[in-house]
């Protein structure tokens, strides 16, 4: 019993101090290759003349010119990303950054899509902003085109007259950008609505903060330019219903409808109360 033990312990440590045969790690090497040759094959399959962007077609562009898109998105393109893959590379066409640079580049476009339209074509679909109003700064007194949603988007010209509302307030910021809140945006569309009902047709909103909020309606009583003062903090109808009142009574009513007289402003900010003034 001892000797078969002892025999036994001696058999199995010589086993385990004979050294371990070294075998070749040709999974590993076979995984490195193939690595190597798929990242060589997509190098030259990103470098293919066949699959470089040589055309962009640019697709609702009204007001900017497509080929000013066209040469932004050629510029945007040029070189190649981590010193090897080209930007041109149709396989590595970056839509959504692309998108986005063209946003920046381009603030009037609403909308922006990037689409593949064959090996060597991209086709940029846009739409624009339409401009039915424009955002003035008080301080600057530039203006910026407007949309109906409160976008402002781009720098107007100037316009005599009362070619488009204008609407005053809130701060400027980059393009495209939002100076008011869509409650004040309603306030003016809600105002816009029932002043054209008794032909008032307003030229612009004044929205001012301080020394005392209050929002001032400019438009033309008999040629010459009036005011309506309002308290924004007010509900819209509560002031709207004292101005239609004061309006049909006497005796800004009859002075009201002299073709002679020249309104210099209604105030409707205090309760109850209707100031008015004539020139």
């Amino acid at each position: 019993m001892y000797e078969r033990n002892y025999h036994g312990k001696v058999l199995e440590e010589d086993k385990q101090s004979k050294p371990k045969k070294k075998i070749f790690p040709w999974k590993a090497v076979f995984i490195v290759t193939l690595c190597i040759v798929l990242f060589g094959g997509f190098v030259v399959l990103t470098q293919l003349n066949r699959l470089q962007v040589r055309t962009i077609e640019v697709v609702g562009a009204v007001s900017a010119d497509p080929k000013d898109v066209s040469e932004f998105v050629t510029n945007t393109l040029t070189g190649k990303w981590l010193y090897v893959f080209p930007k041109t590379s149709i396989v590595l066409l970056p839509d959504t950054t692309l998108e986005r640079s063209i946003q920046k580049a381009f603030p009037k476009f609403e909308t922006i899509s990037v689409a593949r339209s064959g090996a060597q074509t991209i086709t940029i679909t846009v739409t624009e902003y339409e401009g039915i109003q424009l955002w003035c700064d008080d301080l600057s007194q530039e203006c910026s085109f407007m949309s109906s949603t409160g976008v402002v988007f781009a720098p107007a010209p100037f316009f005599s007259g009362s070619a488009y509302l204008k609407i005053y307030g809130g701060e400027k910021g980059e393009y495209p950008f939002i100076p008011f809140h869509r409650d004040e945006l309603s306030t003016v569309a809600l105002y816009l609505e029932k002043l054209h009902a008794i032909s008032i047709e307003a030229t612009e909103f004044h929205f001012y903060v301080s020394p005392a909020e209050k929002l001032i309606i400019s438009y033309y009583h008999n040629s010459s330019p009036t005011q309506i003062i309002i308290d924004p903090s007010v509900p819209t109808d509560t002031t709207l219903q004292s101005l239609f009142t004061a309006l049909r009574t006497p005796p800004l009513s009859t002075r009201y409808r002299d073709s002679t007289s020249m309104l210099s402003y209604i105030d409707l900010r205090l309760p109850n109360k209707v100031v008015y003034k004539f020139n």
